[in-house]
């Protein structure tokens, strides 16, 4: 149990500390102090103090819904909460078996019982950070073996590093997926697999890049994909990025054109795309059907498209 939270909360601050070391790198920013600025809660526990100022918001929101509070929107102040009681805990027991004189002991643990996991998650994002340049280089000048770096990456914790992997193979893949496959020197199938649980986070870029690489070996190997085809559809239609509908989409019409059998059900796959209000997601539930074996579900997607009043739809309908 203990370490279980203990993992958890190290998780938590680790990305805390990689996001604001990346956003400052990302921004240019002159100023370089990255110093491990535990939780609010956490400086609470140790001094008891500097928390007047959010202490009747804080209260407010205890009342209102604590279970949300606690467990829901402050996960890591929880956590600390039970790494505090067992500290506590640990503390007593030495008091009672040392005698009066170590009732410091109790307050000292607490603290370092804080300490350690800010320490260790320190250390880790530092480790973590320098994985993220390796890797943003390594999208700008891609090579074999920082191709096979970053496909590594994708097993990472964070997902930040696991956005700056997919930054890299989705530069080598888009346009030639053969090249990604060469340079990885693994099957097809073991590549779309793993890329495919990269659907589950929710960071928009990596969803996005995820697609880009999807879409074009869903061109080279479609038959690898049809048994994914309805979490395809899903992570598309869950998706408020259009650029990942788009890739998705279309990656949909190439996986339809190898299984020509189930030509309706991919039609109705893509038909969610053919209501969406951007004109240029449209555009690819058009290309996309255009590639699926003649069914009419498809047709009537068609028809229903050849009357949308944006060109760049119209255009994709007649192609």
């Amino acid at each position: 149990m203990l370490r279980q939270v203990y993992r958890r909360y190290v998780d938590s601050h680790r990305r805390r500390f990689l996001e604001t070391r990346v956003n400052k790198a990302q921004s240019q920013s002159n100023s370089v102090t990255f110093l491990p600025i535990p939780h609010p809660y956490t400086i609470y526990a140790y001094f008891g103090q500097k928390m007047s100022r959010d202490a009747s918001y804080n209260i407010r929101n205890i009342i209102r819904n604590p279970k949300a509070f606690f467990f829901e929107q402050r996960r890591g102040t929880t956590e600390f909460f039970i790494l505090w009681i067992a500290a506590f805990g640990i503390g007593s027991v030495v008091q009672s078996a040392v005698g009066q004189g170590a009732g410091t002991t109790i307050w000292f643990l607490l603290v370092l019982l804080g300490f350690v996991p800010l320490t260790h998650s320190y250390i880790l994002a530092r480790l973590d950070f320098r994985s993220f340049k390796r890797l943003a280089s390594l999208a700008e000048t891609p090579t074999a073996e920082g191709v096979r770096t970053a496909f590594e990456k994708l097993d990472a914790s964070q997902p930040l590093i696991r956005r700056a992997a997919t930054d890299v193979l989705a530069n080598v893949c888009a346009g030639s997926p053969g090249k990604l496959v060469k340079a990885l020197e693994q099957s097809p199938e073991t590549i779309i697999e793993k890329l495919l649980k990269q659907l589950e986070t929710n960071d928009t870029q990596l969803i996005r890049n995820t697609a880009i690489c999807l879409r074009w070996l869903s061109r080279d190997h479609p038959e690898l994909c049809t048994s994914y085809a309805k979490l395809i559809a899903k992570t598309a239609a869950a998706s408020e990025d259009a650029q990942t509908q788009q890739e998705l989409t279309l990656a949909l019409g190439l996986i339809a054109k190898s299984d020509p059998q189930r030509a309706s059900a991919y039609a109705k796959l893509i038909a969610p795309a053919v209501k969406d209000p951007d004109a240029d997601v449209r555009s690819a539930a058009a290309t996309a059907l255009q590639q699926v074996p003649t069914c009419d579900p498809a047709e009537k997607l068609l028809h229903h498209l050849s009357d949308d009043p944006a060109p760049t739809v119209q255009q994709a309908v007649t192609a």
